[in-house]
């Protein structure tokens, strides 16, 4: 159980026990902000890290909102946040010189329809380490992959109390085409491309695309990592729905793979092992 907005509280209930829920207080503020860190990685380049601040409306509406004071950003401030209509709410995202620390603060006013103002001093609470590392696709790819089924690891260690993922695929200039709304459980480790039918475009073979898979915990923070991958017009495939038997196993299990496409020498790794 928990808030709409993945903020804390969270409640988990295991579902074997009697569960009594404890009392607890819903207010609503004048405005909703919610904020996390971001702590970004691709193969080849440095880490970045980044912040995020999102301001809607809570029991008043808010007109303008910026960021008056915070750490790493001092001098540029003040910074009026952006207006998203999709979220009909106001958004920050900036990329950090350096790592954001625990405790570090960042001061948002915000200015309300009323004429009203308010200011949120916003703590940093955590910045994720732990990522969940992309097994499909990758690199140059099969036929296949222009309808891929994204699979990943799961992060280690994984972060503290309730996480969940997000999946967000692009093309080269940057633009989004895929990028499910809804946040996933951290039982699921894959998901078909378009799996919500709200895909922009399909995938062609040739073209170069990049996925992002996001570790999101329960109080707004975010480690993503982005890979790309290039489906080609010929090569190996591998059967989406019975590529594999047994589909488990233990280490030392003999696997049959199911397809086309097969020839000389080919590698194969299991969860980054290459197989014997």
């Amino acid at each position: 159980v928990q808030n709409s907005d993945l903020n804390a509280p969270v409640i988990t209930v295991d579902g074997t026990h009697s569960f009594i829920a404890p009392d607890i207080t819903l207010t609503t503020p004048n405005a909703m902000i919610t904020y996390g860190t971001r702590h970004g990685r691709m193969p080849g380049f440095n880490d970045w890290y980044g912040m995020q601040l999102d301001v809607g409306f809570g029991k008043k509406l808010p007109v303008n909102a910026s960021i008056i004071g915070g750490a790493q950003i001092s001098s540029a401030v003040p910074f009026d946040l952006a207006w998203n209509s999709s979220w009909r709410e106001m958004y920050f995202f900036g990329q950090l010189p350096a790592r954001p620390q625990v405790g570090d603060t960042y001061t948002i006013h915000v200015v309300y329809l009323d004429s009203s103002s308010e200011d949120f001093t916003l703590p940093v609470k955590a910045v994720l380490d732990s990522f969940a590392m992309p097994i499909y696709p990758v690199g140059n790819t099969g036929l296949d992959s222009t309808q891929p089924l994204f699979a990943w690891s799961i992060p280690t260690p994984a972060p503290s109390g309730y996480y969940g993922y997000q999946i967000r695929v692009s093309i080269n200039n940057g633009s989004t085409i895929w990028e499910p709304n809804n946040d996933l459980l951290p039982t699921q480790l894959s998901v078909g491309y378009n799996s919500d039918g709200k895909a922009s475009q399909t995938l062609v073979a040739g073209t170069r695309y990049y996925w992002t898979i996001v570790v999101a915990d329960a109080l707004g923070n975010q480690a993503q990592y982005q890979s790309n991958f290039t489906p080609q017009s010929s090569g190996p495939y591998i059967n989406t729905s019975n590529g594999f038997s047994p589909a488990t196993g233990s280490a030392g299990t003999s696997v049959t793979i199911f397809g086309s496409g097969f020839s000389g020498s080919p590698v194969v790794s299991f969860g980054g092992v290459q197989a014997a």
